[in-house]
């Protein structure tokens, strides 16, 4: 309590910010201090506290106390981090960065909020194992997303050749095939009009297949009495169609390596977004 002698003249421009801290003069010439504004009944532990205030406030002090327990190096990365708001107050801003993630159960706390985004892209070829070069990140708080992809196309292996009527040809393949997705297309066909009595009579016969394996395939024509030679085309279809997508084979401080889980059938584009988190 302080007294004060004379009349207080107090200028505008201060009016608001006395009023905060002193209650104008008494009858008895002296002044206060103003108590400190009533707490609300929402206050921690008060009749009106909400279950989710409790969540929230309970939050806010496992932030702390994860902060604090927070190993140096983690640490320092944030403090190098500091976004431009920074507060200083080094648990409030990891509550404020990371307690809808980390502190809500995502492992490694710390490594919840993103440090860092690069974008970048290369021709992947066929053979993979290509290096993308980086700006520096610690490998081990970093992630790569890629997006893009090769193919593998279907394979055709394509013959032509002759064949006497009533014989079997056997032709090697190479190189071998899987028969279990192979399809096989076979055109070509022989045969002769005959003249006896004019009629017009002949044979006719077609090629078809008597056998299929992995190393070779036979054929064979029909009788057509002829002892002559016909042609044939045969085209084998592979279905080996199927989409490839790669993955990112190693990551170090300044590249990321991105390989083919098999072999595609041509080299592609791939893009890359790289995260390295605090």
């Amino acid at each position: 309590m302080a007294k004060i002698e004379g009349p207080q003249n107090i200028p505008s421009e201060i009016a608001e910010l006395y009023s905060a801290f002193l209650t104008p003069a008494l009858s008895d010439n002296s002044i206060r201090g103003r108590c400190p504004f009533t707490r609300p009944l929402s206050k921690a532990g008060g009749p009106q506290e909400s279950e989710a205030q409790k969540k929230q406030r309970a939050r806010f002090k496992q932030a702390i106390e994860g902060f604090k327990n927070t190993p140096y190096a983690t640490r320092h990365r944030w403090y190098s981090s500091a976004p431009i708001w920074n507060s200083f107050l080094w648990y409030y801003n990891y509550y404020l960065l990371s307690a809808l993630t980390g502190v809500t159960g995502l492992p490694n706390k710390t490594l919840a909020v993103i440090k860092s985004i690069q974008y970048v892209s290369k021709s992947i070829p066929t053979g993979g194992a290509e290096s993308i070069t980086i700006s520096t990140v610690d490998p081990d708080k970093t992630v790569v997303m890629l997006f893009g992809n090769s193919y593998i196309s279907d394979k055709i292996h394509h013959y032509d050749g002759v064949c006497d009527d009533n014989s079997e040809q056997t032709i090697n393949l190479s190189p071998s095939i899987d028969p279990a997705i192979s399809e096989v297309k076979l055109t070509g066909a022989g045969g002769y009009m005959g003249i006896s009595g004019g009629d017009g009579e002949g044979f006719w016969g077609d090629f078809y297949i008597t056998e299929v394996n992995a190393s070779s395939i036979k054929l064979k024509l029909q009788n057509l009495y002829s002892s002559q030679e016909y042609g044939y085309s045969l085209d084998i279809i592979e279905h080996k169609a199927q989409t490839i997508y790669p993955y990112v084979s190693a990551v170090s401080a300044n590249s990321i390596t991105i390989s083919w889980p098999v072999t595609p059938s041509v080299a592609s584009t791939i893009g890359a977004i790289v995260i390295e988190y605090i």
